[in-house]
């Protein structure tokens, strides 16, 4: 079973392979784990500072076709609120069961569950925010209100009964959005981003000590070499007058070790790759060069 994000996630930005964000479109508020305090203030802010003034916008629009500011105060505020639940309480519910550091069968549900329950709170609120405004203009209520109002009359036509139907359904597609619905995706996937993540971590640190091991290798045999090199030649000089023969061969020797090693050496990186075979050869070129000289 899927195990819960690191909780630290929750008020830190996430890696970047991590977050995904709840639009996709690198929103300041996406860089944070989905639901949690900091995604759902960062997220409801920046939804209400566009949703409120427009509920507000629709209550001066009233109170100049009335010439009332009055009841354009009253339709703007209550237009403004239903707004604000609709962005914000179903996110800031599901971060106060994040909180709770929960099983994560059991926060997934809570979580669902709180963004249903604060869509399911912005449609009322919506719907209380328009009857009041429909009460005012001596209309009939519209949305919610004005079609459990034609069944209460009786079946009300097919044609009727589609039309609202289809607005219903295009209200709850908003309120789904608007509340946090988008966002779940993201969430209930957040706990194998991390787990790839973490794999991909773990084989950068695989790799980085690989590629550390072997530079450090290569420093050290770059400064044994010297040292060996003239040991070899100054074997080389002694034996020239007293043994030619094994002179000769210990140069024949020198000369096939090096065309080993100095290509290593020259590698640009200073991490030459080799392989087993590789490594066993030039251990056996050094052995009989060893054996010469000594």
């Amino acid at each position: 079973m899927s195990s819960r994000p690191p909780i630290h996630g929750l008020s830190q930005p996430l890696p970047r392979d991590v977050a995904v964000g709840e639009f996709g479109t690198g929103l300041f508020y996406e860089r944070y784990s989905a639901f949690g305090w900091a995604w759902a203030w960062r997220r409801t802010v920046l939804l209400a500072a566009v949703a409120v003034p427009f509920g507000a916008l629709l209550g001066l629009i009233h109170g100049l076709y009335v010439h009332d500011l009055g009841e354009g105060w009253a339709v703007a505020w209550r237009a403004g609120t239903a707004n604000l639940v609709t962005v914000g309480f179903g996110p800031c519910l599901a971060a106060v069961v994040q909180q709770r550091s929960l099983a994560w069968s059991t926060e997934r549900a809570l979580v669902i569950a709180s963004v249903t329950l604060g869509m399911l709170a912005g449609l009322t609120a919506g719907a209380y925010a328009i009857v009041y405004h429909d009460n005012l203009m001596g209309q009939a209520p519209s949305g919610t209100a004005g079609l459990l109002n034609l069944f209460a009359a009786g079946v009300p036509p097919a044609h009727v009964l589609v039309s609202r139907a289809a607005d219903m359904l295009a209200r709850l597609g908003l309120y789904a959005v608007c509340g946090g619905a988008l966002a779940l995706r993201t969430y209930l996937d957040e706990p194998r981003r991390w787990r790839e993540h973490a794999e991909r971590q773990g084989l950068e640190a695989a790799r980085q000590g690989k590629f550390e091991a072997e530079r450090r290798l290569a420093l050290l045999q770059a400064q044994v070499e010297p040292h060996f090199l003239f040991n070899t030649l100054a074997s080389v000089r002694s034996l020239i007058q007293s043994e030619p023969t094994r002179a000769a061969a210990m140069v024949d020797a020198l000369a096939v070790y090096l065309r080993s090693t100095l290509p290593r050496l020259r590698h640009e990186a200073g991490a030459p790759s080799s392989t087993v075979s590789a490594q066993f050869d030039l251990c056996r070129t050094f052995l009989d060069l060893m054996d010469l000289r000594f």
